[in-house]
Formats: structure tokens, C-alpha cells, sequence
């Protein structure tokens, strides 16, 4: 997308993101009856099979639909997605310099680089980006989006901070970590599986409306 010495606009990233998600989602009912995209919604399974609780709540926000919580979740992820998509006041974690969400000792690191990755997409649904920062840069420093399960949650908030931290090296950092998502989603399957689509349209949907 870019070389070393440039850095993508937000409407190249914009475009981008939409260009990758768009195809995959090609056969999604986000036009058709409430009944259908409900339907769509609360059946709905990854190409693996896979079902999660932030990845319904993501879905049934897409569609504007009620969502699914017949899955039972306590990882903080689900508990702000759940939050997010039902529109209850969210309980928020507390966001301090050098910390991340989630105790590193009661996760293995890919469940705890999704967890953390997954909870920071639904916080910047649910708070302001300011409030992010320290989140931010803690990821970027501390964990490898490597580490997750190639989807790009949050993608959207390194690409606002590249655009918006003072320092070049955190900017051209959280430009690389944007990417580093970006590619890996489309690892497995030569582009974005369908929780990667939903996930890159919500993060272009972002950007858009806080960047106009």
C-alpha cells in the first residue's frame, strides 16, 4: 500500500479498507427485511465454523439489528462489544500509561494480543480517542498483531493516531502496525475472511465520520 518513506492519507486508508472488506461481503443482507438481516445475523458463522460474541455484536451493528446474546463470554471484549450493540451504559476499564486491559498471567498471548485488540475496536466506539492514547501506544510497544488471529480489530484507532501523535517514530510505528493487520487478515485466505470484512467496514465507517 505504501512504501517506506511515505504514509497513507486517511482517504487512501479509507479507500483501502473498503476496497478489501467490500467484495467479501458482497452476498451480506444488509439491504433486505429486518427479518432477513436478523436471520443473517444470529446464525451466523465464520468460513471455519466459528462464532464469537464480539463478532455477533459487530454483525448485528452492521445490520442494525437486535443482537445475539445467547453466548455466554466473560472476556472483557465481549463484555463491551455485549455493551456496545445493546446500547447499555458500558462499565469501562480503566486506561493508564504502560498497562494494557487484561492481567498478561490469565491469558495465553493470543488470546490476550485478540482480547486486548478486540476491547480497544469497542472503546472507540464508547469513548474518545484521547482518552485511548496510552492504550495505544502500550500496543503498539508491548504486543505484536502477529500474535492474534490475523483479524484486524482496532486497525482504525493506529491509523487515526499515525495522523494524529505529535512524535514521527510512534506515527510511523502505528502506520506499520495498521499494515502488519491489514496484511495479515488476508493470509489465510488470500483476502479478508468475512469477521475481517465486517471488521475493516466498521474501521473505514470510523475514520470517515472522524475524519469528514
Amino acid at each position: 500500500m505504501t512504501t517506506p518513506s511515505t504514509t497513507p492519507t486517511i482517504a487512501q486508508w479509507i479507500t483501502h479498507l473498503r476496497s478489501l472488506a467490500i467484495p467479501v461481503l458482497a452476498d451480506v443482507p444488509f439491504d433486505a427485511s429486518e427479518p432477513d438481516r436478523t436471520q443473517y445475523a444470529h446464525t451466523f458463522r465464520d468460513e471455519f465454523g466459528a462464532r464469537s460474541t464480539s463478532a455477533l455484536a459487530l454483525i448485528a451493528r452492521a445490520l442494525s439489528v437486535p443482537h445475539c446474546t445467547n453466548l455466554n463470554n466473560p472476556d472483557l471484549d465481549a463484555q463491551l462489544w455485549t455493551a456496545l450493540a445493546l446500547n447499555l451504559p458500558p462499565d469501562l476499564p480503566t486506561i493508564e500509561p504502560n498497562h494494557g486491559l487484561v492481567n498478561p498471567d490469565d491469558y495465553a498471548i493470543e488470546h490476550r494480543t485478540h482480547i486486548e485488540l478486540c476491547a480497544l475496536h469497542a472503546l472507540t466506539h464508547l469513548t474518545t480517542p484521547e482518552s485511548l492514547v496510552p492504550l495505544i501506544e502500550w500496543n503498539i510497544a508491548e504486543l505484536q498483531p502477529d500474535n492474534g488471529i490475523n483479524r484486524p480489530w482496532a486497525i482504525h484507532a493506529f491509523i487515526h493516531h499515525a495522523h494524529t501523535t505529535p512524535d514521527p517514530d510512534i506515527a510511523a510505528t502505528a502506520t506499520l502496525h495498521a499494515q502488519t493487520l491489514a496484511h495479515n487478515c488476508c493470509i489465510t485466505l488470500a483476502h479478508p475472511d468475512l469477521v475481517s470484512a465486517f471488521i475493516l467496514r466498521d474501521a473505514a465507517d470510523w475514520l470517515e465520520s472522524t475524519h469528514p
